[in-house]
C-alpha cells in the first residue's frame, strides 16, 4: 500500500505527463505500454540532452517545447543551422564576458525597450560613468551648466563691458600719471620739465617746425602726444628713423604702396599691418614710378599688407556685424571671402523678414561720361528715404567722377544739403559706411541702343575688389539703381572678370529685390563628431527648436506660440569652434544684446 501511494505522490507531481494522453481510458496493458514508450523516449533524450547543452541552455530547451521550433525561429529552415551556429558562438562569449552581470542587468532593466534603444541607453551609461570620473579627478568640471558659472558669466560680461565704457578714462588717467612722473625742479623750485617745450608751442612767431620739435625735445614730446596719427607720407617726413615709437599700425594698408609704408615702418620696434586683400589695392592711375638701374631692395608685392603677408603672422579676422541684414554682405562673403565671416543679425530686422535689395531699371543713356536719367532715379530714391527714414545716413556711389559730381549737382540743386548725404565713386568709398546705400554706377546703353562702354575701373586690374567694396558699405539697405540689365552684357564683355562679376552681382539683386532667398549660415566644423550633440537632442525634443540659424554665435532658435524668438546657447559645436572660451561665454551673448536678441543656455551636462 505504500508503495501504492509513493507511486502515486510521483504521478501527481509531474502533471505535464499527465497531459499527453487521457490516461483513465486506456486499459491496464495499454496503461504499461504507454509508461514503457515515455521511458524510452526519455532515455533517448536524455542520451541527446549532453550535446544539446552546446547548444541551448534550460530556459531556451524549455521555450523550444513550448512554442515549437517555427515560433522560436522565424527564419527559413534551411538558415538554421547557421542561427544555430551564432547562438552557440554567442553563448560560449556570454560565458567568457566579465561584464555580463552588467548585460543582464540592461535586459532586465529596460526589458520594455528594443535592441537599438537598449545599445542607445547602454552608450549612454557609459559616457555618464566617464564624465562621473572626469569630474571626481578634475572637481572644476562639476561647475559646467551650475548657478555658479551662470553667476561668474555674468560677472565676465559685465567686466568687459566695464572696461569699454571705462577703456577711454583710464587711458586718458594714464596719460596725465606719465606726464606728471618724474618731474624735475631747479634749487629755486621752478620746473624744468616741459618748460622748453611750453616755450615753443607757445611762441606766437618763429615756431620751429614740427620735425625740428620732435628732434631737439623728442622724449617730452612723447611723454605729453604718446599716440600720432599720420599717412605714411607724413611719418616718414616728420619723424627720425629711429625706432622712436614701441608700436605702428597700419590700417588700409592694401591701399598702401610698399615704397610708401616701408620708411614709416623703421619708426616701430613693432608692427601691425591690417587690411583687406580683397578690397582696393594701391592705384597708381596718372602717377609715373621712377625706375633706377642702382641696386635697392627687390620686393614683389602690390601693396604693404601684401608684402607683410609674406613675413609676418596672418590673423583671419571673421566678424562682419555693421549689415543689420547678413544678405547685405552674403554676396561678397561667398565670392570673396569663402563664407567665413560671422554674421548676425538684428533682431527687429529678422521679425520683418524683408529684403535688404530695391531694384530700380531706368532708360538711361550714357552720354559724355555721365547717365542724366540715372542721376534723376537717385534723386527721388533721396527723397523716398528721407520721407520713409529720415534719420538714416545715407551714401551713393557712383562709377565714375564725372557722375558723381552730376549727382551733386542735382542733390545741390534740390536742397538737400544735409551731411548725412555723401556722394562717392567706387574708388574713395572705402571706408564709409551709411545706414542706405544707393549704387548708381551710370553705365547705359548710348543712344543707339548699344552698350559699347567700357566701364571705366570695372573693366580694369582690380575691378572685383572695388566692386567688393562698393557693395558693402550698407548698414541697412541696399538699393541698385541700373539702366543695364544682367542679360545685356555680351559675351566678349563677359570675358572680363570684372564685368562678368558685375553681371552676376545685378542678377543677384534682381531675385533678392522680388523674393528674399537667403540661405542661413551653413556650420562645418571638422573635427567635430555629431553623433551625440545636444543641438541634435533639443531637436528631437521640441518641435519649437530650429537649426535654421542666421549666424553662428548661436546654435539654435526656439519658437514660442507668439512667434518671438530665442537664441539658445550649447556648449557642443560653437564652444568646439569657437577661438576662445571667453568668445562662447562672454563674446557672444554680448553680441546678440547688442543686436536686441534674448538669450538662454542650454547644457548638455544636464541631459
Amino acid at each position: 500500500m505504500d508503495q501504492l501511494f509513493t507511486w502515486k505522490a510521483h504521478w501527481e507531481a509531474v502533471p505535464e505527463i499527465q497531459e499527453l494522453l487521457d490516461w483513465k481510458k486506456l486499459s491496464y496493458s495499454e496503461f504499461g505500454a504507454a509508461l514503457d514508450q515515455i521511458r524510452i523516449w526519455s532515455e533517448d533524450l536524455f542520451s541527446h540532452l549532453v550535446s544539446s547543452r552546446l547548444w541551448l541552455n534550460e530556459a531556451q530547451f524549455l521555450e523550444l517545447m513550448e512554442k515549437g521550433l517555427e515560433a522560436v525561429f522565424p527564419e527559413n529552415p534551411l538558415n538554421w543551422p547557421s542561427v544555430f551556429a551564432e547562438l552557440k558562438g554567442f553563448d560560449q562569449f556570454l560565458e567568457g564576458w566579465k561584464f555580463r552581470d552588467l548585460g543582464e542587468r540592461l535586459v532586465e532593466d529596460f526589458f520594455e525597450i528594443n535592441l537599438d534603444q537598449l545599445i542607445e541607453a547602454f552608450w549612454n551609461g557609459w559616457r555618464l560613468a566617464w564624465i562621473g570620473e572626469i569630474e571626481r579627478q578634475h572637481p572644476v568640471m562639476c561647475e559646467m551648466g551650475s548657478l555658479r558659472l551662470s553667476h561668474e558669466m555674468v560677472e565676465l560680461k559685465n567686466a568687459i563691458l566695464d572696461k569699454r565704457k571705462n577703456a577711454s578714462h583710464l587711458a586718458l588717467l594714464r596719460l596725465r600719471e606719465q606726464v606728471a612722473e618724474h618731474l624735475e625742479y631747479n634749487r629755486l623750485g621752478n620746473r624744468l620739465t616741459y618748460r622748453d617745450l611750453l616755450h615753443q608751442v607757445s611762441k606766437k612767431r618763429q615756431k620751429w617746425p614740427i620735425r625740428k620739435l620732435i628732434a631737439e625735445l623728442g622724449e617730452e614730446v612723447f611723454r605729453v602726444l604718446p599716440c600720432w596719427l599720420g599717412s605714411p607720407e607724413t611719418v616718414s617726413a616728420v619723424f627720425p628713423t629711429d625706432q622712436v615709437f614701441d608700436l605702428v599700425i597700419f590700417d588700409e594698408a592694401s591701399q598702401c604702396p610698399v615704397e610708401r609704408g616701408l620708411p614709416a615702418m623703421l619708426r616701430g620696434k613693432q608692427v601691425v599691418v591690417a587690411g583687406d586683400s580683397k578690397q582696393l589695392r594701391p592705384s597708381d592711375f596718372y602717377q609715373v614710378k621712377w625706375e633706377s638701374e642702382e641696386e635697392g631692395v627687390e620686393y614683389e608685392a602690390e601693396s604693404l599688407l601684401e608684402l607683410a603677408a609674406h613675413f609676418f603672422e596672418n590673423l583671419q579676422l571673421r566678424g562682419h556685424y555693421r549689415s543689420a541684414d547678413p544678405g547685405l554682405i552674403h554676396f561678397s562673403n561667398s565670392h570673396f571671402y569663402g563664407n567665413r565671416l560671422e554674421t548676425l543679425p538684428d533682431y527687429e530686422t529678422v521679425k520683418v523678414g524683408k529684403t535688404p535689395f530695391s531694384w530700380e531699371k531706368t532708360e538711361g543713356i550714357w552720354e559724355n561720361q555721365i547717365n542724366r536719367m540715372e542721376a534723376d532715379a537717385v534723386l527721388n530714391r533721396v527723397e523716398l528715404i528721407r520721407k520713409e527714414a529720415p534719420q538714416d545716413s545715407i551714401g551713393i556711389v557712383t562709377g565714375n567722377y564725372f557722375q558723381m559730381e552730376l549727382i551733386r549737382e542735382e542733390l545741390w540743386k534740390a536742397g538737400f544739403q544735409d551731411a548725412s548725404i555723401k556722394v562717392r565713386n567706387i574708388e574713395n568709398v572705402q571706408g564709409d559706411e551709411f545706414d542706405q546705400v544707393i549704387l548708381s554706377l551710370g553705365y547705359a546703353p548710348n543712344r543707339e541702343g548699344k552698350l559699347v562702354t567700357n566701364f571705366g575701373l570695372l573693366s580694369k586690374s582690380g575691378a572685383e575688389n572695388r566692386l567688393n567694396v562698393a557693395i558693402t558699405r550698407a548698414r541697412k539697405m541696399l538699393h541698385v539703381i541700373s539702366s543695364i540689365e544682367p542679360e545685356d552684357f555680351r559675351p566678349g564683355q563677359l570675358a572680363n572678370p570684372g564685368l562678368d562679376l558685375l553681371r552676376e552681382f545685378l542678377a543677384w539683386v534682381k531675385v533678392q529685390s522680388k523674393v528674399r532667398e537667403i540661405p542661413p549660415p551653413e556650420v562645418k566644423v571638422p573635427g567635430f563628431e555629431l553623433d551625440w550633440s545636444l543641438k541634435n537632442q533639443l531637436l528631437k525634443s521640441d518641435s519649437g527648436f530650429s537649426k535654421e540659424i542666421p549666424s553662428a554665435v548661436m546654435d539654435l532658435i526656439r519658437t514660442d506660440q507668439e512667434g518671438n524668438q530665442m537664441a539658445i546657447l550649447t556648449d557642443d559645436q560653437r564652444f568646439f569652434d569657437a577661438p576662445t572660451a571667453k568668445a562662447a561665454m562672454a563674446y557672444h551673448p554680448i553680441l546678440l544684446e547688442e543686436k536686441g536678441w534674448n538669450w538662454e543656455w542650454k547644457w548638455s551636462r544636464r541631459f
